[in-house]
């Protein structure tokens, strides 16, 4: 009887756990260099943001100034506001805003303002005309209003939409009281 020849063991197949380097090193380097372009095309818009805002942060001049007599300017006569110096002007500060601290609405529209504070109870709006000049603005109280006749003083600072009111001289109590703070536009 012939001999078997004893099975030969199979020797187990060693696999390697470690992934292949060059695929993974590949791949690490891509994900790099897009993280690398995203934070460089981030910085791009970043600056770029930062100029263009800051070039439009400056305080442009008056833009228009308009005589009560301008036959122009239809819309005005909705209420019939008598100009401060016979005069109305259109400024950079028409437009509604809103203060930080008392979350009064302090609306100027070309010549005219309308001061309330929105609450529960009904109170009467502050309303008359106004003159903005370069950094000062002058309200006389309307007729109508509790500030009737009555003359105020602010100056202002404008910084971005952010405007700044400090009083110069008001005797209208309830407007002065309103008014002096920080404001932004709505």
């Amino acid at each position: 009887m012939a001999k078997k020849k004893p099975a030969k063991k199979k020797k187990p197949v060693r696999r390697s756990t470690a992934p292949k380097k060059k695929t993974s090193d590949r791949y690490l380097r891509l994900i790099l260099r897009f993280l690398v372009v995203v934070l460089i095309l981030v910085f791009i818009a970043y600056v770029a943001s930062y100029v263009f805002l800051r070039s439009s942060s400056t305080v442009p001049p008056v833009k228009k100034e308009l005589r009560a007599d301008d036959t122009s300017n239809a819309d005005m006569s909705s209420e019939s506001r008598t100009p401060i110096n016979n005069q109305f002007v259109v400024s950079v500060l028409d437009g509604t805003w809103v203060s930080t601290e008392n979350g009064a609405l302090f609306t100027i529209d070309r010549g005219g303002y309308t001061l309330e504070v929105p609450s529960v109870e009904n109170t009467d709006p502050l309303k008359g005309n106004i003159l903005v000049t370069d950094s000062r603005i002058e309200l006389v109280g309307a007729s109508t209003s509790v500030c009737a006749g009555i003359s105020g003083i602010y100056s202002f600072q404008l910084h971005d939409d952010e405007i700044m009111l400090a009083l110069q001289a008001d005797s209208c109590i309830r407007r002065s009281q309103l008014l002096e703070g920080k404001w932004f536009k709505l």
